[in-house]
């Protein structure tokens, strides 16, 4: 199953991946400066990128290549549609399931610091309002039998309450509840109540890769049990904090945090413009972040710079593709899928609202 459901996503996401390894090669000595090389290429992809489809108002690009010593970051289009102010490269983005990132990594810190095993029944972590009902096949329930590391995996065999369900007018059951009521504020409760109510389990936990944002609103609220903490509070203190993230933040949830001159720029299901409705606060966990490209960069730089995990193994269990996603040719470890091949992998995430972000290579050499 794909990550995104944007038809623009892969062209994009392609073109900067190719922009980028080209930066990583390194033009030759005559390059005066490598730095404005890249903003030239960047510069470039988005603005065509804006240029051939009206229905994309902005682009923000950014990528940091050896070290930071080359980086550029760019923006085209403008900040809201039928407006001119222009996108800045350092304003905000909704980063919707780039986000996962964010909160995996805060699970994985919360395991390190043995608050949580990645093994243990949710039930351990969660009442039995929220757990049971889950996952109910043949008639009995297997909810208890999914792991807090199946959340993180998409393995838990559990639907996706953002998408799945038969569409109606081309928006899947929950798109058209969440546009009928754009003033609705939802809870992770709501949301896992509104999946045991409307969709049908996927398969026995651990069998099948099916990527189903209802995970990662479940492991919000086993943050908030294990760390008597909301998520956002934790994952500040275990990941944005160590990392100097001071753009980034939950929105719905937490007050903006961004200095003048800084927005962020609007987003679209379909037509509609979504931005600041309160029926996206059902995205939470699993995509409700903003954050803006540079604190993006922070977060893939620590990730695989040593910075943020006590343990290499913590980011090694992160980056390995479990065998059912590998079968379902979409290679995901926890958090993070992996793009590239054995010789120059690409580990990151994508988001619904046409945000990749990735890094090229293990060592982020």
């Amino acid at each position: 199953m794909k990550l995104d459901h944007s038809r623009h996503l892969p062209t994009l996401a392609a073109i900067a991946f190719s922009a980028l390894l080209s930066a990583c090669g390194g033009g030759g000595s005559s390059a005066p400066d490598p730095s404005a090389q890249l903003a030239a290429q960047l510069q470039s992809i988005a603005d065509a990128a804006v240029k051939s489809d009206s229905s994309v108002p902005s682009v923000l690009l950014a990528a940091s290549v050896k070290g930071d010593s080359v980086a550029a970051s760019v923006a085209a289009g403008v900040r809201a549609p039928g407006t001119t102010d222009p996108a800045r490269a350092t304003d905000q983005i909704h980063v919707a399931s780039v986000g996962k990132m964010f909160t995996a990594a805060t699970v994985l810190r919360l395991a390190e610091d043995a608050k949580l095993s990645l093994d243990d029944s949710i039930a351990r972590y969660l009442p039995t309002s929220i757990v049971q009902g889950l996952l109910v096949l043949n008639g009995v329930d297997r909810s208890s039998e999914i792991t807090v590391r199946q959340l993180l995996s998409h393995t838990s065999g559990l639907p996706d309450y953002f998408f799945d369900g038969a569409p109606v007018d081309d928006r899947s059951p929950f798109l058209n509840v969440l546009l009928a009521d754009t003033q609705r504020r939802w809870s992770a409760e709501d949301t896992i109540a509104w999946a045991k109510a409307n969709l049908k389990a996927i398969d026995a936990p651990g069998n099948t890769f099916h990527y189903a944002d209802t995970n990662y609103q479940l492991l919000g609220p086993v943050v908030q049990r294990v760390t008597g903490a909301s998520l956002e509070s934790a994952a500040r203190s275990l990941v944005f904090d160590p990392l100097g993230m001071t753009s980034t933040y939950m929105e719905y949830t937490e007050a903006p945090r961004r200095g003048a001159d800084v927005a962020l720029t609007h987003y679209l299901l379909g037509a509609t413009d979504v931005t600041g409705l309160p029926a996206l606060s059902a995205d939470w966990a699993g995509g409700g972040w903003a954050t803006t490209s540079a604190d993006l960069i922070r977060f893939m730089r620590g990730l695989f710079g040593g910075k943020l995990f006590k343990s290499p193994s913590t980011l090694a269990q992160m980056t390995t593709a479990t065998a059912q996603s590998i079968a379902a040719d979409t290679p995901y470890g926890l958090g993070l899928t992996s793009w590239g091949n054995a010789t120059t992998p690409a580990f990151g995430h994508q988001g619904f609202f046409l945000v990749p972000s990735y890094t090229i290579g293990p060592t982020m050499s």
